[in-house]
């Protein structure tokens, strides 16, 4: 006769364990594209072909430390999402990870629009500010600005010519 081998039953620990190395993970995964995105902006010329900021290093730390302190709030829902959600012993906590993954991408859309305002008009994207240009006569020109754009993808790849305030 065989023995019957069963899983053993895991710890309540243990899941809340999984679920904070999920949590971990995605919010690393989040800093590191908050990180991208800086030097997308920062390290990019301006659409006139000017430097963006004239002291990339001291903007970089500073602007990556505010991205991760605004990112923070983020981490509250996710995270009691997990501590709250049970489907079952040993079971992964699928809802609360899509949501967190959701929230996250969505704020990371938002973050990139944030930086294109700012690196066109410098300001930040506000419902004002959305308001005023996303309509259609905003929309019309958007190709035509774009297209212009000195820092765009040739800035990106290295091929694009940096001027200097002097020329």
């Amino acid at each position: 006769m065989r023995a019957m081998v069963t899983q053993p039953e895991h710890e309540p620990a243990q899941i809340a364990l999984r679920g904070v190395d999920r949590v971990a993970a995605l919010t690393l995964g989040t800093w590191v594209a908050f990180v991208l995105l800086r030097v997308f902006q920062l390290a990019r010329p301006s659409p006139y072909g000017y430097p963006f900021v004239e002291q990339l290093a001291w903007y970089f730390f500073h602007a990556v430390f505010y991205d991760i302190l605004w990112s923070l709030p983020l981490l509250a829902p996710v995270a009691l999402c997990y501590a709250l959600w049970r489907r079952g012993a040993g079971r992964a906590y699928g809802l609360p990870l899509v949501a967190g993954i959701a929230l996250k991408a969505v704020y990371l859309v938002l973050t990139l629009a944030d930086h294109e305002a700012m690196r066109f008009m410098a300001v930040h994207m506000s419902l004002d500010l959305m308001r005023t240009y996303l309509g259609w006569d905003g929309l019309r020109e958007m190709p035509a600005l774009v297209s212009a754009d000195k820092g765009g993808p040739a800035a990106l790849a290295g091929q694009a010519g940096r001027k200097t305030r002097s020329d």
